[in-house]
């Protein structure tokens, strides 16, 4: 592949990803609360949890995959990576991101409440067809850098979740994608842990 289709290619997947991780960045800052949650914790989420799902998004999908630790003092921690992938040229390609993030959370039998209040990503690994690079790799080859994402989020975004089930090991939850679509997705007791 000629050094300037790649750069073409990182240019036009770059501007994909990002006009994801932006319309996902949106989503979170201006999601408001749609149902107050009270004071108390509730005790079923206490322990670390696994979690997979994947919506649409401007140019492909992005897709969460990470553990989740809720702790007994209102904060959480999360572990994980950040996904987008999609079609351009008629191959695949895929950019996936380590991510950790900080926050503060409340639950009670409806709903799970979530404020972040720091985030890390860092450069992780582009793939397309065949071929896959670290992402500074192919930053320094094309002359294409992506933005620093943990200077684009703000401190504070909140979001929701809706408690469709909850028994010992599991929890059946329903996000909001950024387009208002709903989606359901499993979360996994990953730490041992039964109810409290």
């Amino acid at each position: 592949m000629k050094l300037e289709a790649l750069k073409n290619l990182a240019r036009t997947s770059y501007a994909k990803a990002l006009a994801a991780l932006g319309v996902v960045a949106a989503f979170a800052t201006i999601y408001s609360a749609l149902h107050e949650s009270g004071p108390e914790h509730n005790p079923e989420f206490f322990g670390r949890w696994e979690s997979t799902y994947e919506y649409p998004v401007p140019g492909g999908k992005f897709t969460f995959n990470g553990i989740t630790e809720f702790i007994r003092n209102g904060h959480y921690n999360v572990n994980g990576t950040f996904k987008f992938s999609g079609v351009t040229g008629g191959k695949e390609f895929a950019a996936v991101m380590p991510a950790r993030g900080v926050g503060e959370w409340t639950a009670d039998d409806d709903f799970l409440t979530f404020t972040l209040t720091g985030l890390k990503t860092e450069p992780g690994q582009y793939k397309f067809g065949d071929m896959e690079l670290p992402i500074p790799t192919l930053e320094q080859m094309t002359g294409i850098y992506l933005p620093d994402l943990n200077q684009h989020y703000l401190s504070g975004a909140s979001g929701e979740v809706k408690i469709i089930s909850q028994e010992e090991g599991k929890m059946v939850l329903q996000g909001t994608d950024p387009a208002g679509n709903p989606f359901t997705y499993v979360s996994t007791r990953r730490d041992g842990l039964s109810k409290n």
